[in-house]
């Protein structure tokens, strides 16, 4: 009686590259967001081209909630408010963005940039959120792509 034993590869190549292929496309994903919030704030940059001096009048609070494992998590972040007048109106704009810790004090003057057509459109070169966050995409874009890449090559 002759018995042949076959040892399976526990890891079926053609279906793991497979696999890969839509972890890569994932992972250039990630890097597109991260380009396109970059695009986003360059235009914001191009558009408001005016600029005035703004109070920082409030951190109003931002709460955001999330879940995970059956839990509610809560953060907190806070939006620079900012005040200033623009051919002789007075403007209040909340930011876009938030963080924790605020990027601004309350009272403090800063620099920011207005759209000269739409003066409620502002441009904040010192909150760097945007940048971060874009950062934070493109390299875990480019990380993931690049281990699952080299793990492709050592496949057989």
């Amino acid at each position: 009686m002759n018995l042949r034993i076959v040892r399976k590869n526990p890891v079926n190549a053609p279906n793991a590259k497979n696999f890969m292929w839509i972890g890569i496309i994932l992972c250039l994903i990630f890097v597109i967001v991260g380009i396109i919030l970059l695009v986003v704030r360059n235009n914001e940059k191009k558009r408001c081209t005016e600029p005035v001096t703004a109070l920082i009048i409030e951190n109003q609070t931002v709460v955001s909630t999330s879940r995970s494992h059956g839990r509610v998590h809560k953060s907190t972040s806070y939006a620079p408010v900012f005040q200033y007048t623009y051919n002789g109106q007075e403007y209040k704009i909340k930011s876009n963005t938030s963080s924790n810790p605020p990027v601004f004090t309350e009272g403090e003057k800063t620099e920011i940039f207005i759209n000269p057509l739409d003066p409620a459109d502002i441009y904040v070169p010192k909150d760097n959120t945007i940048i971060i966050i874009s950062a934070i995409f493109i390299a875990i874009g480019t990380i993931g792509a690049i281990c699952i890449a080299f793990a492709m090559t050592k496949m057989k």
